[in-house]
């Protein structure tokens, strides 16, 4: 599931995505459409940033301060110019960081993600995502994470992200990878 390139020491997105993170997107959305769920949705500049969504996290000894949560987003840029994303951070958690998966099945951080121009970058299940540690709180379905993501060219942007149920999150996961 190696979706990702190397390129001038950034990772940059690659045009063939797996067939199980599209899935597992696409579902991810009708089931936030189908559920009465809105997804939040910003525009900045040249750049949206759409169906930004978290499953809720799983709170290790009910202390939030233990916990990570995972957000997936489509970041378009309308633009004739590339931009980067080269932060994430959020003032409900200790740290934010991208994430990409790597060739061996892990997941290990990453310095910044290419946007190029006209075309949409998907954070998704089982690829690449923003993962945030140290929440300050117990967050669940139902709430906003507040994220502000940097970004080369068009500097910070204030975003929030739907947090869905994990239950519902997980099963549909499960319904992805039996496709």
């Amino acid at each position: 599931m190696d979706c990702w390139r190397a390129s001038t020491g950034r990772l940059a997105p690659s045009r063939s995505r797996p067939m199980g993170s599209r899935v597992a997107f696409s579902l991810l959305v009708l089931l936030a459409a189908c559920g009465g769920i809105k997804l939040p949705s910003t525009e900045a500049g040249s750049l949206t940033i759409r169906r930004i969504v978290s499953p809720e996290p799983i709170i290790p000894s009910g202390k939030p301060e233990n916990a990570s949560m995972a957000v997936y987003l489509e970041l378009v840029n309308r633009g004739d110019l590339p931009d980067t994303l080269v932060g994430v951070s959020s003032a409900m958690a200790r740290s934010g960081m991208l994430h990409g998966s790597m060739s061996g099945g892990g997941m290990a951080a990453m310095m910044a993600l290419v946007v190029p121009p006209h075309d949409t970058v998907r954070l998704a299940p089982g690829g690449t995502h923003l993962m945030f540690e140290g929440l300050s709180r117990v967050i669940e379905a139902g709430d906003n994470l507040p994220i502000v993501l940097r970004f080369a060219n068009q500097g910070e942007v204030a975003v929030l992200s739907r947090v869905v149920s994990y239950t519902q999150f997980d099963a549909l996961r499960g319904k992805a990878d039996s496709h």
